[in-house]
């Protein structure tokens, strides 16, 4: 059957690596949403140490900074616990939502190649 000019698993698979690279770009949005948190939380209770981190540390690369925090036992409170916690799971959200789109694009590169799918 075809749709679009393409075989039906082709559009399907294409569509559903659609869905999946959106899927894993608002996983990115709210990760980087709970790092923003995670900062926050930083600058308002260990607001000495966090400034002492270099700058770049602080605007461009804030995961460093929160690792460098953590390493030193500075951010050991059950409150940012939580926050890493989130932070950690969304992060595998977007890892399994971008393995998902890269498998999916794989079985129609597969079914065009093993399978004579047109696309």
């Amino acid at each position: 059957m075809m749709l679009w000019g393409a075989d039906l698993p082709v559009v399907l698979l294409i569509l559903t690596a659609l869905f999946c690279a959106v899927w894993a770009w608002i996983a990115s949005i709210r990760h980087g949403r709970v790092i923003g948190e995670m900062v926050v939380w930083l600058e308002q209770h260990r607001a000495e140490a966090w400034a002492a981190l270099p700058w770049a540390t602080r605007r461009l690369l804030p995961r460093s900074g929160i690792a460098a925090l953590k390493r030193r036992g500075l951010a050991d409170d059950p409150d940012f616990r939580a926050l890493e916690a989130r932070a950690r799971r969304l992060h595998r959200q977007l890892a399994l939502r971008i393995f998902a789109g890269l498998a999916a694009i794989a079985l129609v590169i597969a079914g065009k190649t093993y399978l004579g799918w047109v696309m």
